[in-house]
């Protein structure tokens, strides 16, 4: 895929992950680019049934006093959800 202007992947961009992937935590997603630059992410594989729980994605790393990018579901609706470091 190609990066845009900022070098960021496209909105939605998204890693399959196949129905029979045993079920861990240990997963790495890894990510490359033609300069050498590599990036990495932990990620956990749930049993489909537990699929729903709360999930939380963080943009790692970051600057000291600077801001960390979150995505985040699986929360009862209308909730009030506090994330804190």
């Amino acid at each position: 895929m190609t990066t845009d202007a900022e070098g960021a992947l496209p909105e939605g961009t998204v890693v399959p992950v196949p129905a029979d992937a045993p079920v861990a935590p240990g997963y790495t997603v890894a990510g490359t680019d033609a300069n050498g630059a590599n990036a990495s992410a932990p990620l956990e594989v749930l049993d489909a049934d537990d699929a729903t729980s709360p999930t939380v994605e963080v943009s790692s790393p970051v600057p000291a006093g600077g801001e960390a990018g979150v995505v985040s579901g699986g929360w009862e609706p209308g909730s009030e959800v506090t994330l804190q470091l």
